[in-house]
């Protein structure tokens, strides 16, 4: 499976042009060619969770990332090798995240996820788990529910969930937006990776 016939949408606030620049190098490191700027609706989580609502009505398969996403060094080439493992009926790919619980080992660089995961900040939507998204996750958008929350406690077990390995993608520290404060979960994402991805 390509990467080529996916859009790269990175969803990021008018008011954070620091972070459109931090993306735009991302972008040049993972080779990922033409990508596109959703603008983020202001509204701390109110409007995270209409941003990535929002984001998911573009047409076709979409990798999503927010604009705190960073690669590490080789991830394209992790990326392109878990890309030929990911079965054809995959639903979403997490190339990040926060493994809070066991995940199941799938193949050499793939895991299957049925809870458990945080973080939405770099993942990759088949149109059909794009699709599934936007029908299961309207009366929970209208309860208020995170869509990272409902992902973790709900949506994965809905969906044919994989997480890549090693994880390629984590949360740049610095002020966010939807909590309104300073942010730093790099190291706690690499401990639970550690713990949770056997």
């Amino acid at each position: 499976m390509n990467l080529k016939p996916h859009k790269v949408i990175i969803i990021n606030l008018e008011t954070r042009p620091d972070r459109w620049g931090e993306m735009c190098f991302e972008m040049d490191k993972m080779d990922f060619g033409l990508y596109s700027r959703f603008s983020a609706h202001e509204g701390g989580l109110e409007g995270y969770n209409r941003s990535y609502y929002d984001c998911m009505q573009a047409e076709g398969s979409i990798l999503v990332l927010e604009d705190d996403a960073m690669f590490i060094d080789g991830g394209r080439e992790i990326l392109d090798e878990a890309m030929r493992q990911l079965p054809e009926d995959f639903d979403m790919l997490y190339l990040g995240g926060n493994v809070l619980e066991p995940i199941q080992r799938y193949s050499a660089n793939l895991y299957r996820a049925y809870r458990g995961v945080h973080c939405t900040h770099a993942i990759l939507w088949s149109d059909v788990g794009r699709q599934r998204f936007l029908q299961y996750y309207p009366h929970e958008k209208r309860a208020g529910q995170l869509v990272d929350n409902w992902l973790f406690e709900r949506g994965q077990a809905l969906m044919n969930c994989y997480v890549i390995s090693p994880l390629i993608a984590w949360q740049r520290p610095g002020y966010s937006d939807v909590s309104g404060c300073h942010s730093d979960y790099v190291e706690e994402m690499r401990e639970h990776e550690k713990e949770n991805m056997l």
